[in-house]
């Protein structure tokens, strides 16, 4: 019986055939085909003249034309006139005997969508001689949304610190406002603490100030006259050392109930004046607030009622 085999140039020539391949030459021919099949690139053969004389399964899957179809029809269908120049350029690089390396073009399917791939051409040599070109060529469809979507994620990205540089900038200069009005404040303050110490020195009275807990914080300097001691001496409780013994516990006592009923006070005691004398003194004080109605202490004023009371 007699085998015949089709001469598909993908099986190995049987015994007393024609075929002058040898069997190395008919497996590698085979392995060539296998290749250009499963390739996930699409991989064309060319004449010398772009007529594309073979497609795989991958190129007609990136055109969108069925492999046989793709048989006989120049490169240049598949490409519009502002894309041309390019696919050309590399085929005739490759048709002249250079190998080209992966060069950016956009195909254009039958239905007038684009593809953009990656391109890469090499001569098929015969007896020195170019006799056609094999072509490469790679959808880049996928790696190109990619950069576009990193593309879109980096300008996001870049505008989204620009707003929180603009809004840094902003916050920066409210802070810097602020810390200017602060100082500004804290100045207008000194200068007004200042010059109600300048008044309260200057008064005719005995002035004092102290704080939510009673420790007396400030006397004017008719009250260090008075009494022949220094500011420090008198701070906190030092100014009770003064006080008569007799009258202090009812001070306190006073003093005491008004300060947990946030109450301004009347009292009288006797005091220790400068030349070592018992003056009684008369104390009015009345409480402080803030504005948001914290207790803040009392600030208050104190005279010599000695003669008065000797005249009664």
């Amino acid at each position: 019986m007699t085998h015949s085999t089709a001469d598909d140039g993908r099986s190995p020539p049987s015994a007393g055939t024609n075929d002058p391949r040898s069997p190395e030459q008919s497996e590698d021919s085979d392995l060539a085909r296998l290749i250009e099949e499963l390739s996930l690139d699409a991989i064309y053969r060319f004449d010398p003249q772009g007529v594309i004389t073979f497609a795989s399964r991958s190129a007609a899957e990136q055109l969108g034309v069925p492999a046989d179809e793709l048989v006989g029809r120049h490169f240049a269908e598949f490409f519009s006139a502002e894309a041309f120049p390019g696919a050309r350029a590399v085929f005739e690089r490759a048709a002249s005997g250079e190998k080209v390396g992966l060069i950016a073009v956009t195909a254009t399917r039958p239905d007038g969508s684009e593809v953009p791939v990656e391109v890469a051409a090499t001569p098929i040599l015969r007896n020195g001689r170019v006799h056609g070109v094999l072509g490469v060529s790679r959808d880049v469809s996928a790696r190109k949304r990619a950069e576009a979507g990193l593309d879109l994620y980096r300008r996001r990205l870049e505008q989204l610190l620009d707003e929180r540089s603009e809004e840094l900038r902003r916050a920066y200069e409210r802070f810097d406002r602020h810390l200017i009005d602060r100082e500004r404040i804290e100045e207008s303050l000194r200068e007004n603490e200042a010059f109600y110490r300048s008044i309260a020195d200057g008064a005719p009275v005995m002035m004092w100030a102290c704080d939510p807990v009673g420790l007396c914080t400030y006397f004017n300097q008719a009250w260090l006259d008075f009494r022949g001691r220094v500011l420090e001496q008198e701070l906190g409780r030092g100014w009770v050392e003064g006080v008569a013994p007799e009258t202090l516990s009812r001070l306190e006592v006073i003093f005491g109930d008004a300060l947990l009923r946030r109450a301004r006070f009347t009292a009288e005691y006797q005091l220790r004046r400068a030349d070592g004398t018992l003056r009684w003194v008369e104390v009015v004080g009345s409480p402080r607030f803030d504005a948001a109605g914290a207790f803040l202490g009392y600030v208050g004023w104190a005279v010599d009622v000695t003669d008065r009371r000797d005249r009664l």
